[in-house]
């Protein structure tokens, strides 16, 4: 089942074109919505407890 993608796909193409003058296919659009998911997961877990939100320094805690 695919998710819905949380990333602004329109931006991230643009960005690859006028930074790297690069295209990026559905395939890599779809793995770094994955990513970016996996990213969030992974930093809602360690954020303390009693906190609702999280930061940037949640960020590189593993």
């Amino acid at each position: 089942m695919a998710e819905d993608m949380i990333i602004v796909v329109s931006k991230a193409k643009v960005y690859a074109r006028d930074k790297h003058k690069m295209r990026l296919s559905e395939e890599y659009l779809q793995a770094l919505n994955q990513e970016v998911r996996n990213l969030i997961d992974r930093s809602v877990q360690s954020v303390e407890s009693g906190r609702v939100t999280v930061k940037a320094r949640d960020l590189n805690r593993q």
